[in-house]
């Protein structure tokens, strides 16, 4: 397998811990429900909106809700970006992105870290929501960690951990790991 590939297989695997720990925080998938065209180009208000319409449509999926690989516009450079899963319940206000990035060896890609960070700032600024960011593969330096560690606030949380995402989902109150604390 190429180089290229392993990095593709490993990010699908990222996405997949994070597809699993949120259908296991009680969270449904609505791409069977909305179709592509829908949310393919989306603004997180628009999301929120399109989600509270489908409560309405179908009572079977309680009130958390999410899609992959939404495109919002609201990237560091005013560029679109494909966002891995765009969330929302009622507890987390106007929702929550997470962004996923595995990396198996540590190399330069950790260079690309403070972009995916910047934008997902950016992305929570404008939208008035929560941004998470699950970083797998353990392959970082360990500087990576310190500075995404150290950006945690009310609108930004960092996982290195599927245990710690699961748990932060399951929170009554999630904002009590969007902090510096150790989780």
């Amino acid at each position: 397998m190429t180089q290229g590939k392993n990095a593709v297989s490993a990010g699908k695997m990222a996405e997949d811990m994070v597809r699993h720990s949120l259908e296991r925080a009680g969270f449904v998938d609505l791409a069977g429900v909305l179709p592509k065209r829908d949310y393919k180009d989306a603004r997180m208000g628009w999301f929120a909106n399109s989600l509270k319409a489908g409560i309405a449509r179908s009572k079977d999926f309680g009130n958390k809700f999410f899609l992959e690989q939404v495109t919002i516009r609201e990237s560091i450079y005013g560029n679109p970006v494909k966002i891995d899963f765009v969330c929302h319940s009622d507890r987390l206000h106007n929702g929550l992105v997470i962004e996923c990035k595995t990396q198996s060896v540590a190399g330069s890609v950790d260079e690309k870290y403070p972009y995916t960070h910047l934008t997902l700032e950016k992305i929570a600024t404008v939208n008035d929501c929560k941004a998470a960011f699950f970083l797998g593969g353990g392959g970082a330096r360990q500087c990576v960690y310190d500075y995404l560690s150290k950006q945690r606030s009310n609108s930004f949380a960092f996982f290195n951990e599927q245990a710690e995402l699961l748990k932060y989902l399951k929170l009554p109150n999630n904002d009590r790991l969007m902090s510096n604390e150790p989780v």
